[in-house]
């Protein structure tokens, strides 16, 4: 049998080649001078590998879906998601290219314009809370969450409305295989909470290390310390 991870690894290594492929033989076909430059041909050649491709990157975020549906969301697994969007726009470049009549100079500089976007939303972005929030969201009636509590407390600070959602809430969560294993996760879960709020106080008291993802957390602290919305999970209740 297959696992998901192969399929979904699978499925990003093909499209990963295919991408790198289309990219090239554009390139080298259409460069100035050559003699396929000009050909209707080889262009209607280019535009149905390209749209195969575009179909191929469809089909690889529908493993991705699947995968970050079993196994949950992850750093790495976001960083594919961008990745075959990143894909995915470059295949569109590649179609306004041919129809605009643009050169091969305008592909590569849309392209590195693409890339710049991303990197800029991935430098402010705030991805620890978004991985975090995706992995805690409720589950469908009658059904738990499996959920990797250590991975949630690893996010750091971001998480921590998250972490709450899942200390008031314990019984959409499944943390083990039995009732005392999931006490048990919940304890260190309490416990590397304690330590998150710790962190938050650290860093707040030196302006120096001052961050909006951290100042974010603060404010959560502090407006949950207003209002009190929080009632701390017990182990008594198990």
């Amino acid at each position: 049998g297959m696992t998901y991870a192969s399929y979904a690894h699978r499925g990003a290594y093909t499209l990963i080649l295919t991408a790198l492929l289309a990219a090239g033989f554009v390139l080298f076909s259409v460069r100035p001078g050559a003699p396929s430059e000009h050909s209707s041909r080889v262009r209607m050649l280019l535009l149905l590998w390209t749209a195969q491709n575009a179909v191929l990157v469809q089909y690889s975020v529908l493993r991705l879906n699947l995968y970050v549906d079993i196994y949950a969301l992850t750093y790495w697994r976001l960083a594919a998601g961008a990745w075959m969007a990143l894909v995915f726009a470059g295949l569109v470049l590649i179609f306004l290219k041919f129809f605009w009549g643009k050169s091969v100079r305008w592909l590569i500089n849309a392209n590195l314009v693409c890339l710049s976007l991303v990197l800029f939303a991935a430098g402010n972005a705030n991805f620890p809370e978004w991985i975090a929030n995706h992995n805690t969201r409720p589950p469908e009636p009658g059904k738990v969450r499996v959920l990797d509590a250590e991975y949630l407390a690893a996010l750091g600070p971001a998480a921590l409305p998250a972490v709450d959602h899942v200390l008031v809430h314990p019984e959409h969560f499944a943390l083990g295989g039995s009732k005392v294993h999931h006490a048990q996760a919940l304890l260190r879960l309490k416990r590397d909470r304690d330590q998150l709020v710790r962190r938050v106080e650290e860093r707040a008291a030196n302006w120096r290390s001052w961050g909006w993802r951290h100042a974010r957390a603060k404010n959560y602290l502090a407006t949950l310390h207003t209002t009190k919305r929080l009632e701390p999970w017990s182990p008594i209740e198990y």
